[in-house]
């Protein structure tokens, strides 16, 4: 059987409509234009405004940020990965259950490895079995990415950027890919051994330093929290845990991508 074909213009009026650019931009209702695109990816740089802001205002002109904030407090959206973290219309939370399990399964996984083996040494290997356990199925989203090693060359480089195409600005740029080696090398001596820093600094440096280097094609944000609470474990020498920086980076969750 062959393939359906379709014209050019066929093909671009159909993308238009999909990404809600085919009619004349008008009104504020961010929710119907939410299930119209499927979701919306969250933007952490703010130049002029987050991108998605400026996504869901260039199609309704009305649109305002604190609309978005309002439609997570009713719980009409919720926070996942799509390829990125973003906002999706809760119509679709179920069609996301599995996949919550799978995620959950290895936050878990990781988390407990992190915090009830605190005093067990962090070793490239043990930050490979997390990953590992992250992504299972080997894809973040729909996009195939190297599992348990190191950010690969063939992965290209690193960059925060937003702007316009032709006038990008690089926000923060990570090591190259060549580099990771002894980058990650040089963190994990520093993470195991003892030092004189008070501990809580220790654990937010350690957040700090690995997002920084970005050893990992995803998950490096997940990891470097396990990283962080795995440093506060053991300067209570204790696997019980009353508070860690997850929980606070989620109750904090706006400063921390305006930061």
């Amino acid at each position: 059987m062959s393939l359906p074909r379709i014209s050019n213009e066929t093909a671009r009026a159909i993308f238009l409509d999909r990404h809600g650019l085919a009619e004349t931009p008008q009104g504020a209702d961010a929710a119907s234009l939410l299930r119209q695109l499927g979701f919306v990816q969250i933007d952490s740089i703010a130049t002029v405004e987050r991108a998605h802001h400026m996504i869901l205002w260039a199609r309704r002109p009305s649109y305002r940020p604190a609309m978005l904030d309002k439609l997570h407090s009713k719980a009409d959206v919720f926070e996942h990965w799509t390829h990125d973290a973003s906002a999706i219309p809760i119509e679709y939370y179920p069609y996301w259950r599995l996949k919550f399990a799978r995620d959950v399964e290895g936050i878990v996984e990781m988390m407990l490895d992190a915090t009830s083996k605190f005093d067990e040494p962090l070793t490239d290997s043990r930050l490979f079995a997390w990953h590992a356990a992250l992504f299972p199925a080997g894809r973040s989203g729909m996009s195939q990415i190297a599992v348990g090693m190191w950010r690969p060359e063939e992965a290209g480089d690193m960059k925060v950027v937003s702007g316009p195409l032709g006038r990008e600005r690089v926000h923060f740029e990570a090591p190259e890919a060549k580099r990771l080696d002894i980058e990650m090398q040089a963190f994990l001596e520093w993470f195991n051994r003892p030092s004189a820093i008070d501990p809580v600094l220790k654990a937010g440096v350690a957040h700090l330093w690995f997002v920084t280097i970005h050893p990992f094609e995803d998950g490096n944000g997940r990891i470097a929290r396990a990283i962080a609470d795995m440093a506060l474990a053991r300067a209570d020498r204790t696997t019980d845990r009353f508070y860690s920086m997850s929980s606070q980076i989620a109750a904090d969750r706006k400063e921390y991508y305006r930061e």
